[in-house]
């Protein structure tokens, strides 16, 4: 069975005392799916339990340029990416300019160089197993970045928006069957009637086939909140009858338009209602919405049609909070919890008691996924699939299950030069990491594609 090298030949293994040794039988190094082992000169060694390897062979099968400082006896490997500088006797590396330790570190044997091996290639995104029965170690591919755009399209998905006019701040960017979606919002007043457009951006068979059309105007009711928002290719507005839920077509027009909620709410003039919530959320394979107010609140589910609402209360109106951080929300129906995330933090409401669940001490029970910069999530299979970066500023990837599990760290060979939010999509093979951003003072939409 396969299983990451942590360490795992060590000395009691080999039944040997040395601080340094070689195995009985040389260890074999595979990269990749080639068949036959990387060619070393000097055979591979355990220091401290790790194994070292000599460095040029796998800088070189690595695609890494290499040059070697004799004074300070320094070894640098890079691409156009990344840089690892290594210095004979110290356990700390330098990856793209920040000091990372090791677990041994790089020494001389017999006149050659070598270097810990799995921390060289979890540095270039790859991952190491170790097979203990066949005395063999494998390279294998990690998550690696395959494209990388700053205009996707080549051309800005709404050209008329100059850098003086009102920006987008976040538009909605949804993939499906290879058509991409970029929905946004516009508020604006004519006459004495407010007014809220939505416009749709189109991306089909390699070029933008609509861009900012406008695909429908809805009209602010006077003495009520229209709550509103962008999930997928669809929006949902709150009016006096309900909610009305808009599906945009692959041409960027109406698909579908109708009402999957009657709720209605008298629009009498002078009467103030409490704000009202729409939010998107998660469960198993389906999706749905949250909606209501201090009152209470109801889900509506896409596998029930709509047609069968959970109620629940929010009794300290968790729910109605807003913010720049943009919860995610799971619905686990066998347990009647609804998993909150938000950046990189899962809290719990129960839907039962409308209760937070708290831990011993009498606070939120709170569990923490990522250790640092949360950049964006997506939830499919049962998961839900963060990515964030750590202190080395590259782009690594984890799952947390529906009852909190969280899964094994995967790292990418993609380091972060600005910290922006990202919309996470995943699909079979690839993740696609979407944002918004602007590309000669125009908006643009940015993408990072990652191999899984």
């Amino acid at each position: 069975m396969k299983k990451y090298l942590l360490g795992a030949v060590a000395l009691l293994t080999m039944g040997l005392s040395a601080t340094a040794y070689a195995a009985d039988r040389p260890i074999g190094v595979y990269y990749m799916s080639e068949t036959s082992p990387i060619t070393f000169e000097q055979d591979p060694i355990i220091e401290e339990g790790t194994t070292l390897v000599q460095f040029r062979p796998l800088f070189e099968r690595m695609g890494l340029s290499i040059s070697w400082d004799p004074v300070a006896k320094r070894i640098t490997g890079s691409n156009e990416r990344l840089t690892i500088q290594l210095q004979i006797d110290s356990k700390n590396a330098m990856i793209n300019g920040r000091s990372k330790p090791m677990e041994a570190a790089p020494k001389l044997v017999n006149g050659y160089t070598m270097v810990p091996l799995r921390f060289i290639s979890e540095a270039t995104g790859k991952r190491v197993y170790w097979k203990e029965d066949e005395q063999t170690l494998r390279i294998e591919r990690g998550i690696e970045m395959i494209a990388e755009s700053k205009q996707y399209g080549d051309e800005s998905y709404y050209p008329g928006n100059y850098s003086g006019q009102a920006a987008i701040s976040k538009p909605s960017i949804w993939e499906d069957n290879g058509i991409l979606y970029v929905l946004w919002t516009q508020d604006q007043t004519e006459g004495v009637r407010q007014e809220t457009k939505l416009y749709a951006s189109i991306f089909k068979d390699g070029k933008w086939i609509t861009k900012a059309n406008l695909v429908q105007t809805f009209t602010k009711d006077t003495f009520m909140q229209n709550a509103k928002l962008l999930f997928g290719n669809c929006f949902y507005w709150r009016d006096s009858i309900g909610i009305r839920k808009l599906t945009v077509s692959a041409t960027g027009n109406i698909q579908d338009d109708s009402y999957i909620i009657r709720n209605a709410r008298a629009n009498a003039r002078g009467v103030r209602y409490d704000p009202e919530v729409i939010k998107p959320v998660y469960s198993e394979n389906t999706k749905g919405i949250l909606f209501g107010d201090k009152n209470g609140m109801r889900m509506y589910l896409e596998s029930d049609s709509y047609a069968t609402p959970k109620e629940f209360k929010d009794l300290n109106r968790v729910l109605l909070g807003t913010g720049i951080d943009d919860p995610k929300y799971v619905y686990v129906r066998s347990k009647g919890l609804l998993n909150i995330h938000s950046n990189g933090t899962i809290k719990q409401l129960n839907t039962n008691t409308g209760d937070m669940v708290y831990d011993g001490n009498g606070k939120d029970k709170e569990l923490k996924v990522t250790p640092t910069t949360f950049f964006g999530s997506c939830y499919a299979n049962g998961k839900m699939r963060y990515v964030y970066i750590d202190t080395d500023q590259r782009i690594k990837t984890v799952t947390v299950t529906d009852d909190l599990q969280i899964g094994e760290t995967e790292l990418s060979n993609y380091w972060v030069k600005e910290n922006r939010s990202f919309q996470l999509i995943e699909s079979s093979s690839e993740y696609h990491l979407w944002s918004n951003g602007e590309f000669n003072r125009r908006p643009a939409v940015q993408v990072i594609k990652l191999t899984k």
